[in-house]
């Protein structure tokens, strides 16, 4: 560089510095290049520059791998937690349409409505001497209780595969008691079911009625193409007892699920007994 000279933009010392802080390596090619600084100064700044963005590197990646994983979870946890068991919908069952079962029952006379509108509800205790007047009937692999739990008006029990969890299944089979939902019509039920999954799903939804009695309904569902919930075939039956109502329920990943498998568990929800 002629002495004297004027320097171009690029080679001032400060347009060097930006270029150090926001664009390393066109800084580095200009410090080496245009500066007038000793070749020690040159060589600290080369290292520190180079080895602080190779650190927000790492970082970078670091947080990326974090994050892939974290969203690889809740996609798996997703995965194995789809709206077959209708837990969800049942709840929204529970709460949301209670005024709308209230209303039902006045149609049916001042005693439904003390029923329903009781102040009284089924003691836990009674909920769960309900749920084991239930005789399940299961193929003949192993079959183990992996979940059970109870609420003010609802028990649940969900059954896996022996080696699943209700975390990670293929296939489950669900019994629930509603304690408060006495007196409900089991075509309602469905019904309401029906219209709450519909709502709650992007996915195709075939929904069949497979049997129907004055005491319960057998129906069933098959979800496709979701954007949330994988594939998945569900049947289920529902069955009206003085005291509430008995949902049994089989769901598995696979949609639809084989005639013959169909015809097998449908045979085994039917076999379901509960003692008077």
């Amino acid at each position: 560089m002629v002495e004297g000279a004027e320097k171009k933009w690029y080679e001032q010392t400060w347009v060097v510095v930006l270029f150090l802080i926001f664009l390393w390596p066109v800084g580095l090619f200009l410090m080496w290049r245009f500066t007038d600084w000793k070749k020690t100064a040159k060589t600290i700044v080369t290292v520190v520059v180079s080895a602080y963005f190779v650190i927000w590197i790492v970082v970078g990646i670091f947080m990326f791998t974090f994050l892939f994983n974290a969203i690889s979870e809740q996609s798996k946890y997703t995965e194995t937690n789809p709206i077959g068991d209708e837990e969800e919908f049942d709840s929204n069952l529970i709460g949301d349409d209670q005024e709308d079962q209230t209303e039902w029952d006045s149609t049916e006379g001042t005693d439904d409505i003390e029923e329903v509108g009781s102040d009284d509800p089924l003691d836990p205790v009674e909920e769960v001497s309900s749920l084991e007047d239930l005789t399940l009937h299961f193929d003949d692999r192993d079959w183990e209780l992996g979940y059970e739990d109870e609420e003010a008006g609802l028990m649940i029990r969900e059954y896996v595969v022996d080696g699943e969890s209700v975390e990670a299944w293929t296939e489950l089979v669900t019994a629930q008691f509603f304690s408060n939902l006495q007196g409900i019509d089991p075509q309602e039920f469905v019904d309401i079911m029906e219209e709450n999954m519909k709502s709650d799903v992007t996915g195709d939804v075939e929904w069949n009625v497979l049997n129907k009695k004055d005491d319960e309904v057998m129906y069933e569902f098959i979800l496709t193409n979701d954007d949330l919930y994988p594939d998945h075939h569900e049947m289920a039956r529902a069955i009206v007892v003085d005291d509430g109502l008995f949902v049994l329920h089989y769901a598995i990943m696979e949609a639809p699920m084989s005639d013959d498998h169909h015809k097998q568990w449908e045979d085994l929800l039917e076999k379901a007994t509960i003692k008077n």
